[in-house]
């Protein structure tokens, strides 16, 4: 692009469509290039702005520590007696409250004959007799015994985090809300554990009997649930080696498995909303099952074995990087694989939120609109390929003009016109530019253009040639279109000798246009045509209207039509499509944002800015959502959780947004165009 172009400005008249009306008609035209354009609408900046005033902190990762209730909940005892000195031995009878005062060691044995021991202080124990009762450590004191045998009677209740035992055998019940370290624990007969702390195993864990996890499980070693258990975890459970679940297990929360997660086949894992699985191996030979609404997720880190019996059932998301080796299971078709979808951290569940970007932006430059006959024009899209950006202009209301800026931005921080042109007679709505070939959808007074074929009533598609790299090829050799019904609305490539074009309101639709000939070759009639988009040969179309908006989707040998859930309003309002990670962004104007699963055709989220303005048009990234919501100016969300990030607020009304690498253009209508960089 580096050339010398000689300064010029052309006006064009007698310019002929191609559908040859009868008379010359006089669009009078202007084409300024070289030291011609209009260099006094670009007003450079080069500032910063501050885009990050939602709620842009980064999270993510746990809540670590101690899980503990509050030390209140230890104060419920009316003591009988009180041992405020140090003591070898006692005994608690059967309906007495004995209290071991703070500062007081309690040690030898102890005979529990029914009643309750509470240890506001330390008790190191040699023996537990008669075993029935209930033992209380306190947030404040500490317990230590050689060997502990919980009997079916007896019950141990600990709030401390100074709780040491060799050998931990439970047939009754006991409850943890400390954070402790155990080496053992065998839990059989009628044995029930409650964990509402911070509980590390240092070795292998058997269940046999009923285990209930509300905070933190670490086990060094294996897990296994055998079969007369019950396991619910309601948090988190990190298992360092391998998780084997040989009866039904519930979780809603985070289950961390170091090697190989194996369920054999009397074993079911019912997995909640939200509930997240990571393991570095899976073993299926049963069954996985997800919830009815909303979605759990299992993500394998290397391979994947699903057996004959093996099945995953309702909404899950699989996410295996390195595919399902071995598949002779059923995967069912509410299961969705390798979407990715998003978990929202929590202090049980990490998440799947990674590290969140935290960019600065700047604002390059503000870019004001041309004039036709002293008038201001609205900037009505924009797009950016290959350092060039090109921008489409209308005039508001009942009369046509238009114009085409053509924006070298090679050097994005100090952006220049190539070409400005206008038009006293073209509209132009929206563009799209591929390889040398920009392709615009607009409109021209049919009483003027003469225009008849295809039942036109002013909509037109626009065909031109990009020249000399930045160029645009003389207007009269433009391939000029008449499409059906008032204006054009929309326009994509499907192929390089195939167009897809929508118009509307009235007598419009979505149309296949052969390039070489110009004539329609396909047509699907809708009053409400809105927008078309096509990525890797599928065609997605949006049909507006007074009811509910839908999403026509065609490809892949198949078509589906999706019900939006809310109206595009206004129904004359810009409404667009971006197609992002197998997932379907739409405006509805008032009616917010819609996103659609396209693995399952499903709405899966929806947004609505809390404040003026209407979403006209979107662009997505890894990172965000870029939502042009009109008055309100350019919204940033999170993409995988749709929080609100954050507002560039202005004077104007945000119409269309393209997000290319790090360049940010904004179609502002009578305010003209932002040009914004992300500069991380």
């Amino acid at each position: 692009m580096n050339k010398k172009i000689i300064a010029a400005v052309l006006v064009f008249v007698g310019i002929v469509g191609c559908d040859s009306p009868e008379d010359d008609i006089n669009i009078g035209e202007e084409i300024k290039v070289g030291e011609a354009v209009e260099s006094n609408r670009i007003v450079l900046l080069n500032e910063k702005i501050n885009i990050a005033n939602g709620d842009g902190a980064s999270v993510g990762g746990f809540v670590n520590g101690n899980y503990a209730f509050a030390s209140a909940a230890n104060q419920d005892y009316d003591c009988d007696r009180t041992i405020s000195s140090n003591t070898n031995g006692t005994t608690i009878d059967k309906n007495e409250v004995v209290c071991v005062d703070a500062g007081v060691t309690l040690s030898g044995n102890i005979n529990m004959k029914g009643g309750t021991l509470v240890v506001y202080g330390t008790a190191n124990l040699s023996n537990i007799n008669g075993n029935k009762g209930t033992l209380v450590i306190a947030e404040s004191g500490s317990f230590s015994i050689n060997n502990l045998n919980i009997n079916n009677q007896f019950s141990v209740i600990n709030y401390s985090d100074n709780f040491s035992t060799s050998n931990l055998n439970v047939s009754g019940d006991m409850e943890n809300y400390g954070d402790i370290q155990l080496n053992q624990i065998n839990i059989n007969g009628n044995g029930s554990f409650s964990n509402h702390g911070a509980l590390i195993i240092n070795s292998s864990l058997q269940v046999n009997k009923d285990f209930y996890n509300y905070a933190s499980l670490t086990v060094n070693g294996d897990l296994t649930i055998n079969g007369g258990a019950e396991f619910v975890n309601d948090c988190k459970v990190i298992i360092q080696r391998n998780f084997t679940v040989n009866k039904d297990i519930e979780t809603s929360g985070y289950i961390e498995v170091g090697n190989t997660l194996t369920v054999n086949g009397g074993g079911v894992i019912t997995m909640a909303e939200s509930a997240y699985i990571k393991t570095t191996d899976l073993m299926l030979n049963n069954i996985i099952e997800g919830p009815n609404a909303g979605f759990a997720r299992v993500d394998v880190a290397n391979r994947t074995t699903i057996n004959g019996g093996g099945r995953l059932k309702n909404r899950i998301d699989f996410n295996d990087a390195n595919g399902i080796e071995v598949n002779t299971g059923q995967i069912e078709s509410a299961v969705t694989l390798n979407q990715d979808i998003y978990l929202a951290p929590t202090a049980c569940n990490p998440g799947t939120a990674g590290v969140l970007a935290e960019p600065e932006y700047t604002l390059v430059a503000d870019i004001s609109v041309p004039q036709v006959k002293g008038v201001n024009l609205s900037a009505t899209d924009v797009t950016y390929a290959d350092g060039l950006a090109f921008i489409s202009y209308h005039l508001n209301g009942n009369q046509y003009a238009g114009a085409i800026d053509v924006l070298n931005l090679a050097n994005v921080n100090a952006p220049s016109f190539t070409v400005n042109y206008t038009s006293e007679s073209r509209e132009f709505n929206a563009l799209n530019i591929y390889d040398d070939q920009l392709v615009l959808a607009g409109q021209r007074s049919k009483e003027e253009s003469g225009y008849t074929a295809n039942s036109t009533n002013g909509a037109l598609l626009y065909v031109v040639d990009v020249v000399s790299g930045d160029q645009l090829e003389n207007s009269i050799d433009w391939q000029e279109i008449p499409m059906p019904s008032f204006s054009g609305n929309s326009v994509d490539k499907i192929d390089n000798n195939t167009l897809l074009f929508a118009s509307g309101a009235s007598g419009g639709g979505f149309f296949e246009v052969n390039l070489q000939s110009g004539s329609i070759t396909a047509s699907e009639g809708e009053n409400y045509a809105k927008y078309v988009e096509v990525v890797d040969g599928v065609k997605y179309k949006l049909v507006g209207g007074n009811g509910n908006a839908s999403l026509i989707i065609e490809g892949n040998g198949g078509l589906s039509t999706i019900d939006l859930g809310a109206s595009a309003m206004p129904v004359d309002g810009k409404n667009v499509i971006a197609v992002y990670d197998n997932k379907a962004y739409v405006t509805l104007g008032e009616n917010g944002l819609v996103i659609v699963n396209l693995a399952t055709n499903e709405v899966v989220g929806t947004y609505k800015y809390d404040g003026p303005g209407l979403a006209n048009g979107v662009a997505v990234d890894e990172d965000f959502i870029y939502l042009a919501n009109g008055q309100s100016g350019l919204i940033l969300l999170r993409r995988r959780s749709l929080e609100y990030y954050g507002q560039y607020k202005y004077d104007g009304s945000a119409n269309l947004v393209d997000v290319t690498d790090n360049v940010i253009l904004i179609a502002n209508g009578i305010g003209g165009v932002k040009l914004l960089l992300r500069d991380q």
